[in-house]
């Protein structure tokens, strides 16, 4: 399980760089749908780390002893997961002006 934690705690998350592609080499279209399929794969690898730490959490706190930090560190991993994932979204969602 400690290998679980580790992986789920240091796991690396989109760079800008990685976000656009080199779409200044692209036309605007392109490069935009390419943003956004890519932000899309982000958000769903995000919402699998996110049911995988919950899942880890859980099972951690039915133990009867565990690591106080090392929950902490996985709340805290959690937190930031949903953060990034409620920033993708509302990234996808499109402008609607009245």
């Amino acid at each position: 399980m400690i290998e679980i934690c580790k992986k789920l705690l240091y796991k690396n998350s989109l760079t800008s760089v990685e976000a656009s592609q080199n779409s200044s080499t692209r036309p605007y279209g392109i490069a935009r749908m390419d943003n956004i399929e890519v932000l899309r794969e982000k958000l769903d690898q995000l919402r699998v780390e996110h049911r995988d730490l919950d899942g880890v959490i859980s099972q951690m706190q039915a133990e009867r002893s565990f690591d106080q930090l090392q929950l902490a560190r996985l709340k805290k991993r959690k937190l930031e997961i949903k953060t990034q994932i409620a920033s993708l979204e509302s990234k996808l969602i499109p402008d609607i002006t009245a």
